[in-house]
């Protein structure tokens, strides 16, 4: 029989235990991590128990009798131990249904975890979650796999151009905090009129926690960063995050240097390499030209779904035993 019951922090060693050698999850879905935000969130996390033995977690906060998994992070849903096999999966969201239904919750709120970190099951996740969910918004995740190859002339043109500039690529996080003020808030503030989601000072909080999985690498020249991409390692692929030009980066063509140094040297052997979504924070719709920028470095579409369950609505036919 399947048991759910909410997170306590006795469970917190387990909980980290299972992320780590689960079948769809990453260090952002640990307690560390999930964390940060401090009291900005109202934890609701659930854990899923088999025979007596935790078998899944679902990273959740609650607001006005909705819940949600997890609008801090940048995807969530029900994170699956290894050697879960298809039945049990669907028993464990099911049952979740159930828990937050008998607990008079209105939805529940699931930002899909994309197909590239699951090793087994994303079909029959997607399967329940397509059944029982209303789609309630598209994301297209541009991902480069191997083998990594650059057929754009005008990222070699641009490779080229910056390496005779006599820049460098230096993957010291003592950059982070010019980085930060200098590069990446300029650059969102003037193309998209929008903050980084994490302030500065959340980013050096989750450096120190996890200085293996988050690692910063810039262009400098004459000691100051002139491009930068923060990068997210986990042990299925990297994702970049916060990609930025400054000024002078963009003149001398510095994000071709990085990413060029990214996908053929610092990380040529992983999996994949995430880009992450090229949607408007503020309409959903396709940025072109970021589509354009990335599908110039060998990125192809994996599209992923958000899901809202009417928990008040949905049939919920059978409990599992």
């Amino acid at each position: 029989m399947v048991e759910i019951r909410r997170y306590t922090e006795e469970f917190r060693a387990e909980w980290d235990s299972l992320v780590e050698v689960s079948i769809n999850g990453t260090f952002l879905h640990k307690r560390d991590f999930m964390e940060y935000h401090g009291e900005r969130f109202g934890d609701y996390s659930l854990l899923a128990l088999a025979a007596g033995k935790l078998v899944a977690v679902l990273p959740a906060e609650t607001e006005n009798g909705k819940v949600f998994s997890h609008r801090g992070l940048s995807y969530g849903g029900w994170v699956f131990g290894l050697g879960i096999d298809g039945e049990m999966v669907r028993a464990v969201v099911l049952e979740g249904f159930n828990f937050l239904k008998e607990g008079g919750f209105e939805s529940l709120y699931i930002r899909s975890i994309p197909a590239f970190y699951f090793t087994e099951h994303f079909l029959a996740v997607q399967a329940i979650y397509r059944q029982f969910g209303i789609k309630t918004a598209s994301k297209t995740f541009q991902t480069i796999v191997p083998p990594f190859t650059w057929k754009d002339k005008g990222r070699r043109w641009g490779l080229h151009k910056a390496q005779r500039s006599g820049m460098q690529v230096s993957n010291d996080s003592r950059y982070l905090e010019d980085f930060w003020d200098k590069v990446l808030s300029p650059n969102l503030r003037q193309l998209h009129q929008v903050k980084p989601v994490h302030s500065l000072a959340e980013m050096q909080t989750l450096m120190v926690r996890f200085p293996n999985e988050i690692k910063l690498y810039t262009a400098v020249m004459e000691g100051e960063p002139l491009a930068g991409v923060l990068v997210f390692c986990t042990k299925r692929g990297i994702h970049a995050q916060y990609i930025a030009n400054g000024p002078k980066g963009r003149q001398l063509r510095a994000l071709d240097l990085l990413m060029h140094h990214l996908m053929f040297g610092a990380y040529a052997d992983m999996p994949f390499l995430s880009l992450g979504i090229s949607n408007e924070p503020s309409t959903g719709e396709i940025n072109r030209g970021l589509y354009a920028w990335k599908q110039s470095l060998g990125a192809i579409d994996f599209e992923e779904w958000d899901y809202e369950f009417r928990l008040q609505e949905t049939p919920i036919k059978a409990r599992f035993t």
